[in-house]
């Protein structure tokens, strides 16, 4: 079975209120790389919730996860966490 990238079919578009937008968004299970950008600074709960998860831009979120991957890379040497360049 091939997999398939997951694509909520909420657009921003749909709701009048940005917080009701970013609750459903959370409960389908998170935000796609598509829509980090989208998350920008807001003041509410989930808002606040999603920012603090994911960052709140597609370039914060990379710097998460390389710092994440270096950190298990240096706790783990033997094993190969971050693809090895030459």
């Amino acid at each position: 079975m091939a997999r398939s990238n997951r694509r909520t079919n909420l657009k921003r578009s749909d709701y009048l209120d940005r917080e009701d937008y970013l609750r459903d968004l959370l409960r389908s299970g998170g935000p796609d790389l598509g829509d980090l950008d989208s998350l920008g600074c807001g003041s509410g709960f989930y808002s606040q919730v999603l920012i603090s998860t994911w960052g709140s831009s597609l370039e914060e979120f990379d710097k998460a996860v390389a710092a994440a991957l270096t950190l298990e890379q240096v706790s783990r040497p033997h094993i190969f966490v971050k693809k090895w360049r030459r």
